[in-house]
């Protein structure tokens, strides 16, 4: 099991471990906790970020669990983390983009629509099947608004433009493609004029996107348009890489400070959830098994021998000769180190008035004043405590909170057994 580790925070590196021989969070250690544990339903080796919890160790990991939750969708095995792209609406490998290189055409996100830019030329009727094709059609322009974003993504091309405008059924009685009704037009000036009786569909115009009819027949490029697919992200306010369950969103593509997990049990620290021990004492070393959960005092390390005394843990000032083993090194030492009194010793021994140190006290030269009892009780105390840092045990570590971590159960011994009912192990 995990031992003597550095502390880690899900924030000071970007995102919890995997199980890939890798060290994923940058603390210096490969595959150790917390890593990733969601369901892999599709079989890609990516799991659901809506099943996401947090473990302890790779050994909890279950039969149908991978250590990566980053699946867009865990219902088709084509979609994962570096897939091909498809050209579907849908954003196959994870990157935020959505179609791109996957329909022949450049693809663009605008409120909603996406906009593929098809270059070589057809006709009207062609490139209306072709967007039919790619289960869209000819781009519907039907208010100054979507106009307007339309504009921002088509002008720079510097060509003329199919859209799914056309009178073909009855001169002079335009629909579009998608149904839409004709209310708002962007004709250009003494548009539409159905020049020599054969101009039934409708282009946008080089440079200003004013709409002209044409003659269907004549090749031209086109802008094919279809919805995107939305789908759910959570905000990860404190920028932890874990999503608040609370605040959700739906949108084609990340939004900014969300993520698809909602594996956060407190958006507003991004120390938890953590990885670490139960420290009773709050000395700052833990013992027993590794948890991940829902509260920033766990200890980070482990290796305490005496977790009820705060002034017993690794590194601390081990006495000689009182029987504690204060520094947790397995034994506790006989002879004292070489005491500097500050009193000069002659070749006998002896002080310079024939005393031995300490034996100025009254007749008793083998004792010490209360005084000075007192002061080398303090000065222990003070070497024991006076530089350790103000800790609060507290109740204990918060385990089970119900927003996405996880506590180890499966292997956390006696203590886990205890522990267990008040974890949450699988939602």
């Amino acid at each position: 099991m995990v031992c003597l580790l550095s502390l880690l925070t899900i924030a000071a590196f970007g995102a919890p471990e995997r199980c890939d021989g890798v060290d994923d969070d940058g603390d210096g250690l490969v595959d150790n906790g917390p890593v990733w544990a969601a369901v892999d339903a599709d079989g890609d080796g990516f799991g659901d970020p809506a099943t996401a919890v947090l473990l302890a160790d790779c050994s909890e990991l279950g039969p149908d669990e991978v250590s990566d939750a980053s699946d867009p969708d865990d219902s088709d095995a084509a979609r994962f983390p570096g897939a091909t792209e498809q050209c579907n609406g849908l954003d196959d490998d994870g990157d935020g983009a959505i179609d791109e290189d996957g329909c022949g055409c450049e693809s663009h996100l605008v409120d909603g629509d996406i906009y593929l830019v098809c270059l070589s030329p057809l006709s009207w009727y062609e490139a209306s099947d072709d967007c039919v094709d790619k289960g869209a059609h000819l781009a519907t322009l039907h208010t100054a608004d979507v106009q307007a974003g339309f504009d921002d993504v088509v002008l720079d091309y510097g060509v003329d433009l199919w859209i799914g405008l056309t009178d073909a059924e009855a001169e002079g009685l335009f629909d579009w493609l998608s149904g839409n009704s004709l209310g708002w037009t962007n004709w250009r000036y003494g548009e539409p004029n159905d020049h020599n009786d054969g101009e039934d569909c409708v282009e946008t115009e080089v440079g200003t996107g004013l709409w002209d009819d044409q003659n269907c027949t004549y090749p031209e490029a086109y802008v094919c348009e279809r919805d995107c697919t939305e789908e759910r992200w959570f905000l990860d306010a404190d920028g932890d890489g874990l999503g608040d369950p609370a605040v959700e969103i739906w949108s084609c593509t990340p939004p900014s400070g969300h993520v698809l997990n909602d594996a956060d049990c407190d958006d507003e620290d991004d120390r938890v959830p953590r990885f670490g021990y139960i420290d009773a004492d709050g000395d700052g070393f833990g013992v027993g098994t590794p948890f991940v959960a829902c509260d920033a005092s766990l200890a980070p390390v482990d290796g305490d021998c005496d977790d009820e005394d705060y002034a017993i843990s690794p590194g601390m000032p081990d006495l000689p000769d009182d029987g504690v083993d204060a520094d947790c090194d397995g034994a506790d030492p006989t002879t004292a180190p070489p005491v500097d009194t500050g009193v000069a010793l002659d070749d006998t021994g002896t002080t310079s008035s024939g005393t031995l140190p300490g034996e100025n006290y009254g007749t008793d030269h083998g004792s010490k004043s209360p005084e000075a009892e007192k002061e080398v009780e303090e000065d222990a105390d003070a070497t024991l405590l006076g530089d350790r840092p103000e800790m609060d045990p507290g109740d204990g570590p918060t385990y089970g909170f119900g927003l996405g971590c996880n506590s180890s159960g499966r292997s956390a011994g006696l203590l886990g057994l205890l522990l267990l009912p008040l974890v949450r192990r699988r939602r």
